[in-house]
């Protein structure tokens, strides 16, 4: 079975890092399992453990919903015996367990939904809920989003009316899936900056394609425009900086100081070094001076070898045969 959602959410500031806390308007709201079966977790998030499972046709109490850090919608089951938390797609409005879709628009604003009669279908104004049929399209309230379930096929026009300054998220959802709930088709516009007394309109349903589906803004005369910050994030998730929400901005800005400061880190560090490796190598080595070798001394002549002639007492060589100076002949 197919299905529709949208949904228009305002806020006038993004404040939670993991998940956003939205109380529906009433105490206690009913809805009713359309999946073939749901299981209900311990948290908001696949990632906790299933207490019990839910079937198609179950009435389920809720009293508050949380948005979690993935941007699924959850709620908390009001029931003493057994509590618990439900994924928001497994969930309708619709007692016959139709839903064709659903579109959100959030506060500070007034939706109204015409069909191609121009007949005004639902509404929520100032809070307060209309619809012509329960088993065509359902408005409800979750906290400041205005949403409005459709059960059928028919080509819808909206109009948005802003009550004050703000922030807007309009998002259409279709096609959901029969056991996971999920929407095969959805397309959103985040971050919509709002003026007071301003107007929107939008157009879903029948024969318009999900991905066809445009926000326009109303000049006075009426007619339509599309300002460049009217991009939706299925078609331009990076270029538009409005489009960027504020969680997704700060973490951002944060991967840049981390970045940063590693390059930093890691140029002072081959810095120093280049440094070190510099003085190494340029280090001068003393040179060594060579001790001037010392001059042999002569070995003095033994006192035996010394020879005087006996008659005149001339010193003689140790080679002479006879004395130079009076010619006696000298003995061996």
């Amino acid at each position: 079975m197919s299905q529709c959602l949208l949904s228009v959410v305002c806020f006038e500031y993004y404040n939670s890092l993991n998940y956003i806390c939205v109380p529906p308007t009433s105490p206690v709201s009913s809805f009713y399992l359309w999946t073939k079966d749901a299981p209900v977790r311990d948290g908001f998030s696949n990632k906790f453990k299933v207490n019990y499972t839910l079937s198609r046709g179950a009435e389920i109490k809720c009293d508050y919903a949380v948005t979690n850090d993935v941007g699924n919608l959850w709620y908390h089951i009001h029931d003493w015996d057994k509590a618990g938390w439900i994924y928001g797609g497994h969930i309708t409005k619709n007692k016959n367990l139709a839903k064709n879709g659903l579109f959100l628009a959030g506060c500070p604003v007034n939706v109204k939904v015409y069909d191609t009669s121009n007949t005004l279908a639902a509404s929520i104004i100032d809070g307060e809920l209309y619809t012509y049929d329960e088993n065509k399209i359902i408005p409800y309230k979750v906290g400041s989003g205005n949403y409005f379930e459709v059960s059928d096929n028919t080509e819808y026009r909206i109009e948005i009316d802003s009550l004050s300054e703000g922030l807007m998220d309009y998002t259409i959802e279709t096609d959901f899936d029969e056991v996971t709930g999920k929407p095969k088709n959805k397309k959103e516009y985040t971050c919509v900056p709002l003026e007071e007394n301003e107007k929107f309109s939008s157009t879903v349903g029948g024969e318009i394609n999900t991905n066809k589906v445009e926000l326009n803004i109303l000049d006075e005369k009426g007619n339509a425009a599309k300002p460049e910050y009217l991009t939706p994030v299925s078609e331009d998730p990076h270029t538009n900086d409005k489009n960027i929400s504020p969680f997704s901005k700060i973490m951002g800005i944060l991967m840049v100081v981390i970045l940063v400061v590693v390059l930093c880190f890691i140029v002072i560090a081959t810095i120093l070094v280049k440094k070190s490796d510099t003085r190494t190598t340029t280090r001068k080595v003393s040179p060594q001076i060579e001790k001037p070798k010392a001059q042999a001394k002569e070995k003095p002549k033994a006192q035996s070898d010394v020879r005087f002639c006996p008659i005149c007492g001339a010193l003689l060589n140790p080679a002479d045969s006879m004395c130079k100076v009076c010619g006696n002949k000298l003995r061996d």
